[in-house]
């Protein structure tokens, strides 16, 4: 079963918290002794035009704002010949399923902010999801972004398979899919309507080469990168693979490479469950609470299953027309408990569910689909963690232990067809290889941030991904899924930005009576 948890933001309400917002209230000086980086001589093979051409018409949500401020263009890259050594299992399993003309090039598609004074190189932002698109990069009205943006070209992209880049991924082209009943069906239907070698060649590894030809394409000597929640994943993998040609890098809500699925999943799933506790005790402190009625856990979560029963028994129909399941609405409300300044609206959806209102919850529902295609986000998480023969063996046994670690859902017994996710059924063997990472000392000092209630990265990822890359660690204590430059914390943005135009600079922290280890931490 996936996890409840792989996207770090799953609304239009909370685009600024996992994709990228660069606010903070005030920033470090700029320091003389840094040399700017020396573009003159190099040639940029990216043909910017102004995003509000009709070209780029469909690129943008109807949300987005100051699009006028943006460049777009897109950049080919072309498919390898054959998909990864780790891939090959399945590989003609896949063939044999009929597809589309395949492709010979992935035109990514990219946008820009340019910097305004002296520019210290470019800047690109890693979205989360995975499948959620990075492009909107626009300008806000901040001193903080200001000053951002006047060091830096902020470069934003939509990974391989994620629309406006081309080919994208469908899977089901007659509907917008928050969580499909038929999972198998689903499976097969991203293989009939995908070019196949596309979704032989999506996933981590392959967005790691991504990367590295837009540097060259922009014809930066060495890279910034700011990463969230899935994207950490990529930029730690570029740090490992690149470490010449990376100038910094933030890594928001970090993912261990060196931690298996299923652990990965069996903490995830846990963290979901101290997050909900938390939730329903602040939320007795107010008066309107859902919960108010309650004293122990086990009553608040019998309030909790009587909603989700009702959907077990009545078709209740989003604004699509589609079934509303209680696995969408696990999926949804997650969304508003990630965040700890949404759970007003958690609390007030709970509420009209109880009264057999269900407004706010199709509503949340249809930003939900409009954020995160699930097409997307299912066939890289696949291409990345899709099962061996020998897993698949124990993947139903496994889910179930997964689905045991968080209570607070769990209504019932789930049905087979609710353990077994796409994944299962996904003809390719995922690509993901466990491993602890090593750096070159050529890299240089990465800076992890981490919030120590984190539901969908726990706080032990960042501990564990310090010690392998001999990283910074930023920590704040509280709730909430990536933070970094959306303005909850002013502390969290200026050490980030201080960080960003001066890689140096979080050296200043280092312990010597903790093996020099860089520990940084945040109280607001």
């Amino acid at each position: 079963m996936p996890s409840k948890i792989t996207t770090p933001a799953k609304f239009a309400l909370l685009i600024a918290l996992a994709i990228i917002v660069f606010v903070f209230a005030s920033g470090a000086p700029f320091p003389k002794s840094l040399s700017l980086i020396n573009t003159a001589n190099s040639q940029s093979t990216i043909d910017w035009q102004s995003c509000t051409l009709p070209n780029y018409d469909n690129w943008f949500a109807e949300y987005a704002e100051n699009i006028d401020t943006l460049q777009c263009a897109t950049l080919e890259v072309a498919l390898a010949d054959m998909p990864l050594a780790a891939n090959k299992t399945g590989a003609n399993e896949a063939a044999a399923i009929t597809a589309k003309q395949e492709p010979t090039v992935i035109k990514l598609a990219l946008s820009r902010l340019p910097a305004t004074g002296n520019k210290l190189g470019s800047l690109i932002s890693i979205a989360g999801g995975p499948g959620q698109s990075g492009l909107d990069v626009s300008a806000v009205d901040s001193k903080a972004y200001k000053k951002l943006s006047k060091h830096f070209d902020i470069i934003g992209f939509a990974p391989r398979g994620v629309y406006p880049t081309t080919p994208n991924v469908i899977c089901d082209p007659d509907n917008r899919v928050l969580y499909p009943e038929d999972s198998e069906a689903f499976a097969k239907g991203c293989w009939q309507h995908t070019p196949n070698d596309l979704l032989a060649q999506l996933g981590a590894d392959y967005a790691v080469g991504d990367i590295e030809a837009i540097r060259q394409a922009l014809a930066e000597p060495k890279i910034n990168l700011i990463s969230y929640s899935y994207g950490t994943k990529i930029a730690a993998l570029y740090a490992e693979k690149f470490p010449d040609r990376l100038r910094a890098a933030v890594l928001d809500g970090v993912v261990n490479l060196n931690e298996d699925e299923m652990l990965m999943q069996l903490n995830q799933e846990a963290s979901v469950q101290r997050t909900f506790e938390r939730f329903v005790d602040q939320c007795r402190l107010e008066p309107d609470c859902f919960f108010a009625d309650t004293t122990t856990l086990a009553e608040a979560e019998a309030k909790v299953a009587d909603i989700y029963s009702y959907f077990d028994n009545h078709d209740v129909r989003d604004l699509d027309n589609q079934r509303i399941t209680p696995t969408h609405i696990s999926w949804t409300l997650y969304g508003f408990m990630a965040w700890p300044d949404r759970w007003p609206i958690l609390n007030e959806a709970l509420q009209l569910m109880a009264v057999r209102d269900f407004s706010l919850l199709q509503l949340m529902i249809d930003e939900d689909k409009g954020n995160v295609d699930y097409a997307t986000f299912t066939a890289i998480d696949c291409a990345d963690r899709a099962p061996t023969p020998a897993q698949k063996q124990r993947y139903l046994m496994d889910a179930k232990r997964v689905e045991a670690q968080s209570t607070w859902d769990n209504h019932r017994e789930p049905t087979r067809q609710e353990l077994l996710d796409a994944c299962y059924y996904w003809p390719v063997v995922g690509s993901d290889v466990m491993h602890a990472p090593v750096l070159n000392v050529q890299a240089p000092t990465l800076l992890l941030v981490a919030q120590t209630n984190d539901p969908a990265t726990p706080y032990a990822n960042a501990v564990a991904m310090q010690k392998y890359l001999n990283a910074a660690l930023l920590t704040r204590d509280g709730d909430g899924h990536t933070l970094a430059l959306s303005d909850l914390s002013r502390c969290v943005d200026n050490k980030v930005v201080e960080y960003l135009i001066d890689p140096e600079s979080v050296k200043k922290y280092r312990d010597g009576s903790k093996g020099n280890k860089i520990d940084l931490v945040c109280e607001d």
